[in-house]
């Protein structure tokens, strides 16, 4: 299993030529709190970090998205009391934002401001569904019309906004994300795979379309988030611990991978 993560993590590097600024660092700053933080999202001012801490409650710290600082905290008021497994997290528009719990099995809508409960939907087979994001262009409420969910071993769900399954598929490799993205500038997804430690954006249909490694001394990358072409993760281990990592996403027209080429390396 080592030899197949090196493997593929050359394979992306080839794939992923060096633009100027795509994938360029721009900014960081420190995380809120302690422990790790399992989902993200971001508006135009802020960034929502879920924050998997029971000595709080297991919040969502919102924080400035130009520079991290600390506005104040929020509960994840889910209907059935089980905020403690929430993985991924997703801006809506319109001042929502959409939440997957793994262990009940649904996704719900919060208010941003407050965390309080909307309305939620189920689903129905298949594993539990860890990273989640939701389409559209978040300058303007009302558009998004897909949720793309994925389980750690590379299989993706795609559902509309109600819940009613549209379809599912098996990756061509292990995809290890925790939290999902979506770029709504180039209809990319975004996820921080955190047994590489690479950040990978792919076409909704699985189409790896750019990638890079995170810095060296850092570890377990978990919560995603896209905004204006900034792409925004936190990773909660090594040096500097739990950190958000900000990073130019405003470049596109790149091959796609050889997904081929990576398939063949697991088979």
């Amino acid at each position: 299993m080592r030899k197949g993560v090196i493997l593929i993590a050359c394979v992306m590097s080839a794939a992923a030529p060096a633009l100027a600024g795509m994938g360029s660092l721009v900014n960081s700053f420190p995380n809120r709190g302690r422990f790790t933080h399992l989902g993200m999202a971001a508006d135009a001012s802020y960034l929502y970090s879920y924050h998997y801490d029971a000595t709080t409650n297991y919040p969502i710290n919102i924080l400035r998205r130009s520079n991290g600082s600390f506005v104040k905290s929020i509960p994840v008021r889910f209907p059935y009391l089980e905020n403690r497994f929430l993985r991924g997290l997703s801006y809506e528009g319109g001042g929502f934002l959409r939440a997957n719990n793994y262990n009940n099995r649904y996704v719900a809508r919060l208010r941003a401001s407050t965390g309080s409960w909307v309305s939620s939907w189920r689903w129905s087979g298949g594993a539990s569904r860890y990273g989640m994001c939701i389409n559209g262009d978040k300058k303007n409420p009302g558009t998004a019309t897909r949720i793309y969910q994925n389980y750690l071993t590379g299989i993706w769900w795609v559902s509309n906004t109600n819940g009613s399954l549209i379809s599912s598929f098996q990756a061509p490799f292990t995809n290890y994300a925790y939290d999902l993205a979506w770029d709504y500038t180039h209809n990319y997804i975004w996820y921080a795979n955190y047994a590489t430690r690479w950040v990978v954006g792919m076409t909704s249909a699985g189409s790896v379309r750019e990638s890079w490694p995170l810095k060296s001394t850092v570890s377990y990358p978990y919560g995603v988030a896209y905004h204006a072409g900034r792409l925004y993760v936190s990773t909660s281990g090594g040096s500097p611990d739990e950190y958000i990592w900000v990073y130019d996403c405003s470049y596109t027209d790149v091959e796609p991978a050889s997904l081929g080429k990576v398939k063949a390396i697991f088979e």
